[in-house]
């Protein structure tokens, strides 16, 4: 039976927004886990962020037609990347990926099929792998080399919830939905994209997955679903090592507030969004003292304790652990010793009452 013209789509209904700059291996596997789709109805939008065109050869070797190739006449950032790759798109719904984080062949017909069952959702997520290929970064992270799954260990497998914004909202900042979001394992509403104004560009790469989460929940309900659907990869090239990544820290975290405080306030959460503020921002600092520690960077516990002081002047509810980072900072060994040995002292005491 002929299709009538109505169900007749000459656009694809998936548009790959994929960045890339200079990672032409990683470019080549990202690519191939997208074309290699058991779904076949998308398209792949790659943005190169190298005047000099560099991705380019690794693109017009895969001879696809699905493959849109546009070149930045500068590099732009990572957050402008991924909006004039948008610009390129006709997908009804849209997945931003870096060219370091490949997907499982069925993300697609995963997703799609989430979308189907329901479809009054801006968005549709699934879990990820963190993927660590370099043994120091393994042991900056307490990760094992390889891959590491990021389900929910408390949910089935498979195991889908909508959520409403406030529900989502609750969820997200207590880390109850998933331990951690890879935005390239979900599919996204064009129109809840443009209402929103794409990725929210603030002068800093940091927070921006999380404030495009926080944005889309505010357009509406979004599905999960508790199984893996990509691979965000841990190298020696993840790591940050100058002063000036410590100041778009500062920015990022003061630009996503700007964004996510006044969502948090309407759906009555101020109370989780702080102590997820705080906990973010207090292992940022930790896990870099710890990089530093392990000589994998060059900022100072002075940096480090600068960056926290900057914060505060803002952000006066994470002043109430200070002392606690400071110590933490400049004395890590003894801090460890005199709180482990508080806790057995607590736990020993609850024994025995």
């Amino acid at each position: 039976m002929k299709k009538s013209k109505k169900e007749v789509r000459s656009d694809p209904l998936v548009s790959f927004c994929v960045a890339t700059y200079k990672r032409p291996d990683f470019l080549k596997s990202t690519l191939t886990s997208l074309l290699n789709q058991t779904y076949k109805n998308f398209e792949i939008v790659v943005s190169d962020n190298d005047p000099e065109g560099s991705s380019e050869k690794i693109v017009k070797s895969f001879k696809s037609k699905k493959i849109i190739y546009h070149k930045n006449n500068e590099n732009v950032g990572m957050v402008k990347n991924f909006n004039n790759a948008f610009k390129y798109t006709k997908g009804d719904y849209i997945t931003y990926i870096s060219d370091d984080d490949p997907l499982m062949i069925d993300m697609l017909d995963t997703l799609i099929n989430l979308k189907k069952a329901y479809p009054d959702c801006v968005g549709y997520f699934g879990a990820g792998y963190v993927y660590v290929d370099s043994q120091k970064v393994a042991e900056a992270n307490h990760l094992r080399l390889g891959l590491t799954s990021l389900k929910n260990k408390l949910q089935k497998d498979n195991e889908t919830h909508i959520y409403s914004p406030e529900s989502f909202l609750k969820g997200y900042f207590s880390t109850k939905i998933l331990p951690d979001f890879i935005w390239s394992t979900g599919i996204i509403s064009r129109n809840a994209l443009k209402k929103i104004g794409g990725i929210t560009s603030y002068g800093s790469a940091h927070f921006t997955d999380y404030a495009l989460l926080i944005n889309l929940a505010n357009q509406g309900k979004l599905a999960i679903i508790n199984k893996e659907l990509g691979i965000s990869k841990l190298h020696d090239g993840s790591y940050f090592k100058s002063d000036r990544a410590l100041s778009e820290y500062v920015q990022g975290v003061l630009g996503f507030h700007h964004i996510a405080y006044p969502i948090a306030e309407k759906f009555n959460c101020i109370k989780s969004y702080e102590k997820f503020i705080a906990q973010t921002v207090f292992f940022f600092l930790l896990h870099n003292n710890n990089l530093n520690r392990k000589g994998l960077n060059n900022t100072t516990n002075n940096d480090l304790y600068s960056v926290y002081k900057k914060l505060i002047i803002q952000l006066p509810f994470l002043n109430k652990r200070e002392f606690e980072i400071f110590l933490r900072l400049h004395y890590p060994v003894p801090f460890n010793f005199l709180f482990n040995g508080y806790l057995f002292t607590i736990q020993k005491i609850q024994s025995l009452l």
